[in-house]
């Protein structure tokens, strides 16, 4: 029994049987206490990572995560704590999208071997960024992206994910 939030009861049925036909019937009752809007349910790292604008890891915080919060209202709050500042359109509840980031140090600077690949296969070239790193800065396909842990893309905005104890947000 987890001990917070409000009370829910399930039974759970398990009907098994072998190769021999014999069979067991067992009931469970199971005791469930859920997370209210607001709870803590764990903690999270938030990775803000610029190592192909040559800056790399520009932020690191480690955040606890509140039942109800979006990935996106994580993200704004890490980066308020390091120092950042995520520039955005719609709200950490819907619709969001990262423009850019700005309240870092060093230049941003297109690695060399990157630089090839964007000249190689023709993207169209913007001026080099000023006062941040936004989307639109180099090439027009520029932008910000995030990841779970290094490897899952979930296919959805951070606006609709959540954060789950343990998660890193890159």
């Amino acid at each position: 029994v987890l001990n917070f939030g409000p009370e829910d009861t399930h039974l759970v049925t398990v009907l098994a049987w072998d190769d021999e036909g014999n069979s067991a019937y067992r009931e469970y009752e199971v005791k469930f206490k859920g997370s209210s809007d607001g709870d803590s349910i764990g903690f999270a790292y938030v990775v803000i990572d610029a190592t192909t604008a040559g800056l790399g890891i520009i932020g690191e915080y480690e955040i606890e995560i509140l039942q109800g919060d979006t990935a996106a209202k994580s993200l704004v709050a890490a980066a308020d704590f390091m120092g950042l500042t995520i520039h955005y359109d719609g709200s950490t509840e819907s619709g969001f999208y990262v423009r850019g980031v700005s309240g870092f140090g060093g230049v941003p600077e297109v690695p060399a071997e990157l630089w090839e690949c964007v000249l190689r296969d023709g993207l169209s070239l913007t001026g080099a960024p000023s006062g941040g790193l936004f989307s639109g800065d180099f090439t027009a396909n520029s932008g910000w992206m995030y990841s779970i842990d290094g490897t899952l893309y979930p296919g959805k905005g951070l606006s609709a994910y959540n954060l789950s104890d343990g998660d890193t947000l890159y």
